[in-house]
C-alpha cells in the first residue's frame, strides 16, 4: 500500500474550500488526478502552478501566494481558472476548442466569477467578465444568522451568545455541508451552554437554505444572459455554460441555474475539482513542467464528497474518517486526535463504502475518549496479502481499459464492459446455503461475486482513476421496498455532472446492449429498483 505514484504538472488552488487543493498529471495513466492534502501533510518541497480567477484582485492573489507558501509550496507560475475549466471539459470530450459561445461560472469562498471566452483559430481570450460577491462564505453567514435568530427568540443572553459562538460556527458548517451534499430536509442544531449545561435544540430547514441561494443564482443567471444576448440567435442556441466551485456541488444551486437558463447546456462535472484538474491538463498542454515528484499512494486515495458516502458525515466525523484512512493505508495500529469526542464507528462504516479495501484489512477497532480520542485498529491476518492479489487483478483491468486519450466516460465504459465480459454472478453456496464471504467484497475480483461485491468492485477500480461513483442499496425485482429482495448497485457522476444509476450485476453477460446503464430515478424504478431517495443524490435525467 506504500507504492509511489509519479506526478508532474502540479497545480495548487487556494480559497476554494477550507484547505488548499493540489492536483497533477499522474504518470502511470497520464491523467489529471487530485492529490489529497487532508491528514498528514506532504513532506516534499513542491514547485507548483497557482490557479487564479482572472478577476482576482491584487490582495486576493497575494493572499493565495501567502497561503501556498505557508503550506510549504513554491509558486512558479499562474494559470487562469476560465482557461483551465475549458481545458477540463475539452479533456472530457464534452466541448471542443471551437465553441461559438462558452461561458464559465467559477465560485470560490468569497465570490463567483462569470467569464465569456472568445475562441479563435490560434488562441482563446476573455471577452467579458464580471464578479459577484457571493460564495460559500455568504451561505455560511446566512445559516449562522438563522441559528442566532433562533437563540434570540429563546431570550439567550449576550454572554450565552459569546460562550456558544464556537458551537454556532461548527453547527453552521455542519448544516451547510448537509444541505449542499445531501437531500435531507432539515439540519438539527444542538447547542449546550458550557456554564449551565442547558441545551438549545432546534432545526434549520432546507427551505431557508434555498432562500439564501435564490437571489444570488438569479443574479448569476442574469449576467450569463447579458453576455449571451450580445450574440446572434444561432450562437445563443449553442451556448455552453461550465460550472465550477464547491457551490455547484449543491443540487439546488445547479437546479436554480437550469431553470433560469433552460435554453442553454449546463455542465457541472466534478464541480469542486474541475478547475484544478483542468489546470493540470492545461499545464501539460503548454508544457509547463515544474518537475516530477513521487507521491505516496495514500496521498492519491481520493473520494468525491458529492458522490462518496462521506457526504453524510459531520465535519468532526470527516476528520476522524481521514485519520482512519491515513492509519489504514499506512498500517498504523494506534492514533489519537486532540479535542475530538466522536467515536469512530460511523466513520468506519462510511469508509468501508468509499474505500472497500477497508473490509479486507480491518478486523475491528476499539476506542475511547477523555480529552482526546484514542483509537486502536486490529487488522485481519493475511489481509494485506489478499489485498495485494486483488490489486494485481485491478491493475490488469485498468491496463486493459485506460489510455491517456480517453475521457472519464470512456474509461468507465471500458471497465464496465470488461467486468461484464469476464465475470459472472456467484451461484455456488456452501452447505448452509450461504454465498462465500469473499463474494460480498472486492475479493470477488479473484473469482465471482454477488451484487454487493460487484458494486464495491466498481467503486474500488474507478477510485484508482478518481471517477466519482457511490454505493446504493435498496431492493430490486419486486414492486416495493422489502427485505426479501435486497440489492446493491451504483450511482455514477457523468461527465456532464448529472448523476445516473448503473447496475453492473444485472448487466453481467450483456456483452452488447447494456440495459442498466445511465438511467435516471424514474427509469430505474420502471426497472423494478427501489431505494430511500432522501439518502442519495438525485438522478433526474
Amino acid at each position: 500500500m506504500n507504492n509511489q505514484n509519479q506526478f508532474n504538472q502540479l497545480v495548487i488552488a487556494c480559497n476554494r474550500d477550507d484547505k488548499v487543493q493540489l492536483a497533477g498529471i499522474q504518470q502511470k495513466w497520464k491523467r489529471p488526478m487530485m492529490i489529497r492534502t487532508t491528514g498528514e501533510k506532504l513532506k516534499l518541497p513542491l514547485s507548483v502552478t497557482l490557479v487564479s480567477q482572472c478577476t482576482a484582485s491584487k490582495e486576493e492573489r497575494n493572499a493565495a501566494y501567502m497561503q501556498a507558501k505557508s503550506e510549504g509550496y513554491t509558486i512558479c507560475g499562474e494559470v487562469m481558472a476560465p482557461f483551465a475549466l475549458q481545458e477540463f471539459y475539452t479533456f472530457q470530450k464534452e466541448i471542443t476548442r471551437r465553441e461559438p459561445l462558452l461561458i464559465t461560472v467559477d465560485s470560490i469562498t468569497s465570490g463567483t466569477e462569470i467569464v465569456e471566452l472568445k475562441n479563435s483559430k490560434s488562441s482563446v481570450r476573455v471577452k467579458n467578465s464580471e464578479k459577484i460577491k457571493f460564495g460559500t462564505d455568504e451561505l455560511l453567514e446566512g445559516i449562522k444568522c438563522a441559528i442566532n435568530a433562533r437563540l434570540f427568540a429563546r431570550n439567550a443572553s449576550t454572554y450565552t451568545f459569546k460562550m456558544l459562538n464556537p458551537q454556532i460556527d461548527q453547527s453552521a458548517r455542519d448544516a451547510l455541508h448537509l444541505f449542499m451534499y445531501t437531500r435531507k430536509p432539515k439540519a438539527k442544531i444542538v447547542l449546550q451552554s458550557p456554564g449551565t449545561g442547558y441545551k438549545y435544540e432546534f432545526s434549520i430547514r432546507r427551505k431557508e437554505y434555498e432562500e439564501l441561494l435564490k437571489k444570488p443564482m438569479e443574479k448569476i443567471a442574469k449576467t450569463v444572459k447579458k453576455f449571451a444576448e450580445q450574440h446572434l440567435k444561432e450562437e445563443r442556441k449553442q451556448c455552453k455554460i461550465l460550472l465550477s466551485g464547491e457551490l455547484f456541488v449543491s443540487e439546488e444551486a445547479v437546479h436554480f441555474l437550469k431553470e433560469e437558463l433552460e435554453d442553454y447546456r449546463i455542465y457541472h462535472y466534478k464541480a469542486k475539482e474541475a478547475v484544478i484538474l483542468g489546470a493540470a491538463v492545461l499545464c501539460n498542454e503548454m508544457m509547463i513542467d515544474n518537475g516530477k515528484y513521487d507521491i505516496k499512494e495514500e496521498n492519491c486515495c481520493y473520494t468525491s464528497e458529492k458522490m462518496g458516502a462521506i457526504r453524510t458525515l459531520k465535519q468532526t466525523q470527516r476528520e476522524v474518517y481521514y485519520k482512519l484512512l491515513d492509519a489504514l493505508l499506512t498500517g498504523k495500529e494506534k492514533f489519537q486526535m486532540d479535542d475530538v469526542k466522536e467515536l469512530p464507528y460511523e466513520s468506519i462504516n462510511v469508509l468501508k463504502k468509499d474505500f472497500p479495501q477497508t473490509e479486507l484489512l480491518l478486523e475491528y477497532s476499539s476506542s475511547y475518549f477523555t480529552d482526546k480520542l484514542y483509537v486502536t485498529l486490529h487488522y485481519k491476518d493475511k489481509g494485506r496479502e489478499l489485498l495485494k492479489e486483488v490489486e494485481c487483478v485491478a491493475d490488469k483491468v485498468l491496463k486493459e481499459c485506460v489510455r491517456e486519450d480517453l475521457s472519464d466516460k470512456e474509461v468507465f465504459e471500458n471497465i464496465y464492459n470488461y467486468i461484464c465480459k469476464h465475470y459472472r454472478y456467484q451461484t455456488e453456496k456452501d452447505s448452509e446455503g450461504n454465498f462465500p464471504p469473499a463474494s460480498y467484497t472486492i475479493a470477488a475480483l479473484l473469482g465471482s461475486g454477488v451484487c454487493k461485491g460487484y458494486s464495491l468492485i466498481l467503486i474500488y477500480i474507478l477510485g484508482k482513476v478518481q471517477i466519482p461513483v457511490s454505493y446504493i442499496v435498496g431492493s430490486a425485482g419486486t414492486s416495493a421496498f422489502n427485505g426479501d429482495s435486497l440489492h446493491a448497485w451504483n450511482l455514477l457522476e457523468s461527465t456532464t455532472g448529472d448523476v445516473t444509476h448503473v447496475d453492473l450485476t444485472w448487466d453481467l453477460a450483456n456483452t452488447h446492449v447494456k440495459k442498466f446503464q445511465y438511467h435516471g430515478d424514474v427509469a430505474m424504478q420502471a426497472r423494478t429498483h427501489f431505494w430511500q431517495k432522501s439518502e442519495y443524490p438525485a438522478c433526474s435525467i
